[in-house]
């Protein structure tokens, strides 16, 4: 499990016909496989469940969107695997896409494009990992506006 290197931001906003929950997680480290990479999920789920406003909806009218962004000076190639595989976790209403965050050289790589959501999930996503990319640069020291997108 990776550590919290500040609290969780989590947005809310109503998206389509149902009530979507964002988090954003600032961690250090990075995922080693698979399995750390779906406990993480969980734990990031229970966090954006214990801190949303409203407690209303939920079950089918519920959706969380998990952006975890790892910030490592170096990342393995197997995390970076993991980051471009198909193999993340995923459940009923909750999807995950991580990020990795190179601190030493401020460059930010991600998998999830537009055409992998619908565009109202993707704005929403969008501006999620520019609020936890800014975040990580900011508690770096560097400006966010000098980081590279891969």
């Amino acid at each position: 499990m990776t550590a919290f290197l500040e609290a969780p931001l989590i947005k809310e906003r109503w998206l389509h016909l149902s009530y979507t929950y964002g988090g954003v997680f600032l961690l250090s480290g990075a995922p080693s496989d698979a399995d750390s990479l779906k406990q993480d999920m969980w734990r990031f789920y229970d966090a954006a469940k214990a801190q949303r406003l409203k407690k209303f909806p939920r079950g089918y009218l519920a959706r969380y969107i998990l952006v975890p962004i790892y910030c490592s000076s170096a990342f393995s190639i197997a995390a970076k695997e993991l980051l471009y595989s198909n193999d993340r976790p995923g459940a009923w209403g909750i999807s995950m896409s991580p990020v990795l965050f190179n601190s030493a050289t401020n460059v930010v790589e991600y998998k999830d494009g537009a055409q992998n959501q619908t565009l109202p999930i993707y704005a929403f996503f969008s501006d999620l990992a520019s609020c936890g990319v800014g975040m990580a640069a900011k508690h770096f020291g560097v400006d966010p506006c000098l980081t590279v997108y891969v």
